[in-house]
Formats: structure tokens, C-alpha cells, sequence
């Protein structure tokens, strides 16, 4: 039957591929319908991922700046310099915010 088809003229394919389409037209459109619950769930599950990974990349980024800070002032500190302490103070305080804040919001919208 493809052989029929294929030596037919241009005019001739285009209108038995019509017709062939409008018999079969209203036959079964299951699969060609969309479900919008589906497309939905796709993108909040992706919003979801995208949010996830950016919060573990803000948590190494802050893992590695704080690593670094902590260096410089333990550094400092053999050194004895007066505002070494101070820093160490700081550097804790700074991280153990920065790493609350990211959880904080990591929690929240994962619930979204």
C-alpha cells in the first residue's frame, strides 16, 4: 500500500494523507491531549530541583568563604594580632547565621 502511495503525485499524497487524517480525525484523541495537572506538577517539581540546587550551591559557596576566613584568621592569630579574636568571634557568628538562613529558606520553599 506505502508503494500505492509513494507513486502517486505530490496533489495526489497531499490529498489522500487528508482524507486518511479526517477519518481518523475524531477517532481517538487521548494521546494527543494535554493534562494541565501533569505540566503543573512538572514545573513545580523543577522549581522545586532548580530552588534545591541553588540552596546546596549557596552552602558550599558559604562552606568555602568561611573555610577561607577561618584561615586567614587563625593566621592572624599566630601572628598575634589584637583583632584576630574578634574575627574568630565574627567568623563563627557569620556562619552559623549564614547556614541557618539558607536551611530556613530552603525548608520554606520546599513546602511550596
Amino acid at each position: 500500500m506505502f508503494n500505492a502511495i509513494k507513486r502517486l503525485g505530490a496533489g495526489a499524497r497531499v490529498a489522500f494523507c487528508s482524507a486518511a487524517l479526517a477519518l481518523t480525525a475524531g477517532a481517538n484523541r487521548a494521546f494527543a491531549q494535554i493534562d494541565g495537572n501533569q505540566i503543573l506538577e512538572a514545573g513545580t517539581d523543577a522549581g522545586k530541583d532548580l530552588i534545591t540546587n541553588i540552596v546546596r550551591f549557596l552552602h558550599i559557596g558559604l562552606g568555602i568563604a568561611a573555610l577561607v576566613t577561618l584561615v586567614m584568621t587563625i593566621y592572624n592569630v599566630f601572628k598575634q594580632e589584637r583583632e584576630a579574636a574578634t574575627k574568630l568571634v565574627w567568623w563563627v557568628v557569620g556562619l552559623a547565621i549564614g547556614f541557618a538562613l539558607l536551611t530556613i529558606l530552603a525548608n520554606q520553599l520546599e513546602g511550596v
